[in-house]
């Protein structure tokens, strides 16, 4: 196979990394166009619409990843991060949803969702995914300092005191529980 579109998706990888993120959507374009069937490349373009705030354009991509791959996690988890920047909660909700039911081992999905839940004052649910993200990832000092953010919430000071300190313990120089 001499199709570049792989060339193309790399060099939009590290134009991105580097900064240039309207070459990054050329060159992730361009992939799509040699290569539309792969939904890797349409997720990394949606990426790219998300980190200029075009979350309209980034929901589009993510879509196109899920239609050609539908067990494609993290395209859900992605497209829920979008439409929730988008204040539109309860689609966010569902592919959250549909992204762990995919892969529940993702810390970030239960995070994200996690997120979701204490913007919209489900402060409980918010403390459960917390719970599971945890889980995942025991050494994740941000994780400790938002479930003590939804646990002072709902005034469970003590256990949240411990989640602060437990942050601070897990990052003594970057913990900062009132962010």
């Amino acid at each position: 196979d001499d199709s570049m579109d792989e060339a193309f998706y790399i060099r939009a990888g590290i134009n991105e990394e580097q900064g240039d993120i309207d070459q990054a959507i050329i060159d992730y374009t361009r992939a799509i166009e040699l290569n539309p069937e792969t939904p890797f490349y349409h997720n990394g373009r949606g990426l790219t619409y998300g980190k200029l705030k075009r979350y309209e354009e980034a929901i589009d991509n993510y879509s196109s990843a899920v239609r050609l791959d539908p067990e494609y996690a993290t395209a859900y988890n992605n497209r829920g991060y979008a439409l929730e920047k988008l204040n539109r909660f309860e689609e966010a909700l569902t592919d959250f949803d549909k992204a762990i039911d995919l892969d529940s081992t993702r810390s970030a999905f239960f995070s994200n969702r996690a997120l979701l839940y204490s913007s919209t004052d489900r402060f409980e649910q918010a403390i459960r995914d917390f719970d599971q993200a945890i889980e995942l990832k025991p050494d994740h000092a941000n994780l400790f300092n938002r479930r003590g953010i939804a646990k002072r919430s709902i005034q469970r000071y003590e256990e949240a005191l411990q989640d602060f300190d437990k942050a601070i313990e897990l990052a003594p120089d970057s913990a900062n529980p009132l962010m």
